[in-house]
């Protein structure tokens, strides 16, 4: 989200969402969290919570705020929608960088999702596994990200879909 652009969907500018900082995502989170525990949802959320034009508005501003001081510059963090892509030159920055951002998401109350995690390793020579907290990813040989097939060129090919 950036200053100076046009309202949103909720006819609230940018810079009224981000002066509201740590606290303001904190409330935010914890109604949200509230409304789809209590299933006391108002009937314009009632089709599907994430289908809402709101929706995916408060999450990006969430994600602006909570990720500013663990993003890197691309390749090394790319953040789209909900889905994350963290690259790193050694397994065990990998596994650092990992747990912050599990910790950081947590810690507002976003869940990562172990089920879906999963990670390619391109220097087989550094090897060990990943884990968030006592689960132990899954390593893949490849995944679809947005489209497109993120594979380890040397051993693998495939068609995007």
């Amino acid at each position: 989200m950036k200053n100076g652009k046009g309202v949103g969907p909720d006819q609230i500018p940018a810079e009224v969402w981000k002066s509201l900082g740590e606290e303001g995502i904190r409330l935010l989170t914890e109604f949200l969290n509230m409304v789809m525990k209590e299933e006391i949802i108002p009937n314009e959320w009632r089709d599907s919570f994430m289908g809402s034009a709101l929706s995916p508005y408060l999450f990006i501003l969430l994600m602006d705020v909570l990720v500013e001081e663990v993003t890197k510059e691309a390749p090394w963090s790319m953040l789209f929608a909900d889905d994350i892509i963290l690259v790193s030159e050694s397994h065990e920055e990998l596994q650092e960088r990992l747990e912050l951002w599990r910790g950081l998401l947590e810690d507002y109350g976003l869940k990562v999702s172990r089920q879906k995690t999963e990670y390619l390793e391109c220097n087989v020579a550094q090897g060990g596994n990943l884990f968030m907290q006592d689960h132990k990813l899954p390593k893949v040989d490849a995944f679809k990200y947005h489209g497109s097939y993120m594979i380890y060129p040397e051993t693998h090919s495939a068609e995007t879909g």
